[in-house]
């Protein structure tokens, strides 16, 4: 039989199409009692089609609206309709409203309908799985998380990570950059980073630049990226502190200080110690090399001089002190001759001297003060030689007789007026009546 068009049918039997297929134009077909089969063709109808249940005659996909239908209305408003199997959907889908999935949500991309944000389990879910486990789930924009952030596992990041916070799941050391990363910025050029604990480096420690310590800074060894001088505290500190209090602090090299040292205790020295700018302290007005005892004129001997050669000895100054000049003790027989005076470090090299043209020897057996040209800033402790020349053979010089004052002495042969410098060859031992007796002043 073919097609047979009807206003209006209504039957309680079942009803069925065996070819040709059913149009329903007007007035609805309705079946009360046993159902409607189409066993082969299509159902077609201008209007809505309501039914308890909608299935094919045989095994097979059931097709809606696949010829000429532009869209399909499943379900009434406000009604919901339920899908009991899976659905499977191959083009895109929208969504006028919330999407609310019992289940897992199996989707090639899920979007908005229109420009928005995409909010998903905002209202009833308790929480939100995203991916599948041991797949990787990938990000392409920026993550934003307005909470925290716990991971399960390690965080591999292929760029920069901006977070609020970032903490382990349970207790244990936080590990950052720990298994592939060559290497690991922190922070951000021209921001401040803050550790708020203490931060503990278990390998050596590289800083392009400066580093400002608000506390204590505790290391097992600090240095410079590159050959030259550490500064500490040289831009902002007022005072360092550098060791314990009740701790030895070891300096392994040389140890240079400036300015002057201030002590507030005793120092201890296992080693020599060589004090370049000298040490600063009271000195006497006078700094003999034999102290004066007895009577002035068997102090020493009363040697008489070869014109034009250096007699010298050994003198200890134990501190620093500006020098005017050198004190000599006359012999028995003065107001002749002219004597000259030099004063030489230990090794022989002359520092000052009088002027050249010499000064007349004065009163016999006294101490004959010879001013230097120009004052001289002796650094002590030290050892100096004290010297002087007579331009003849009339006057004499005491001299030390006794090795008892444990100076070394020694004279050179020149000409008056012309400074040895340097003495070829100083005196390490006492040689009576070679020294002159005298001081510092």
């Amino acid at each position: 039989m073919g097609v047979t068009n009807f206003d209006q049918v209504t039957t309680d039997g079942a009803v069925i199409v065996t070819a040709g297929g059913l149009t329903v134009t007007a007035g609805g077909l309705t079946v009360t009692a046993g159902g409607l089969t189409i066993t082969a063709g299509t159902l077609t109808s201008s209007g809505a089609i309501t039914g308890t249940s909608l299935d094919t005659a045989a095994a097979g996909a059931l097709s809606l609206g696949t010829a000429t239908a532009t869209s399909v209305d499943i379900g009434v408003t406000a009604t919901a309709t339920t899908i009991k199997g899976t659905l499977n959907t191959d083009e895109a889908v929208t969504m006028d409203s919330t999407c609310d999935v019992a289940g897992a949500l199996t989707a090639d991309g899920i979007d908005r309908v229109d420009a928005g944000a995409l909010s998903i389990g905002i209202a009833t879910a308790t929480s939100i799985d995203i991916g599948v486990t041991a797949t990787m789930a990938t990000f392409k924009g920026t993550v934003n998380v307005d909470e925290a952030v716990t991971l399960d596992s390690t965080c591999d990041v292929a760029g920069a990570l901006t977070a609020d916070g970032l903490d382990r799941v349970d207790a244990g050391a936080l590990a950052i950059g720990a298994a592939t990363a060559t290497s690991l910025d922190i922070g951000k050029t021209g921001q401040m980073t803050t550790n708020k604990g203490t931060l503990n480096v278990d390998e050596a420690v590289t800083l392009d630049s400066t580093c400002d310590v608000a506390g204590a800074l505790t290391a097992d060894g600090l240095d410079r990226i590159d050959a030259g001088a550490l500064a500490i505290g040289a831009a902002t500190a007022t005072s360092l502190d550098i060791g314990k209090t009740g701790q030895a602090t070891t300096n392994k090299g040389t140890f240079n200080v400036d300015e002057a040292a201030t002590f507030d205790t005793t120092v201890g020295v296992t080693g020599a110690t060589t004090l370049t700018g000298g040490v600063v302290a009271d000195t006497p007005l006078k700094v003999y090399n034999v102290q004066p005892e007895g009577a002035i004129a068997g102090r020493g001997t009363d040697g008489v001089s070869v014109a034009g050669t250096t007699y010298y000895s050994q003198l200890f100054l134990a501190a620093n002190k500006t020098i005017t000049g050198i004190g000599v003790l006359t012999g028995t027989t003065t107001g002749t001759d002219k004597v000259l005076v030099g004063l030489y470090d230990a090794a022989g090299n002359l520092l000052a001297n009088s002027a050249l043209a010499g000064a007349t020897t004065s009163t016999a057996d006294k101490y004959q003060e010879v001013a230097f040209t120009g004052t001289y800033a002796a650094v002590g402790p030290a050892v100096y030689l004290i010297a002087f020349q007579l331009n003849g053979i009339t006057d004499g010089m005491q001299r030390i007789a006794t090795d008892g004052v444990e100076v070394a002495c020694g004279k050179e042969t020149g000409s008056f007026g012309t400074m040895i410098d340097p003495i070829t060859s100083v005196a390490t031992t006492f040689t009576t009546a070679e020294g002159p007796i005298g001081y510092l002043y």
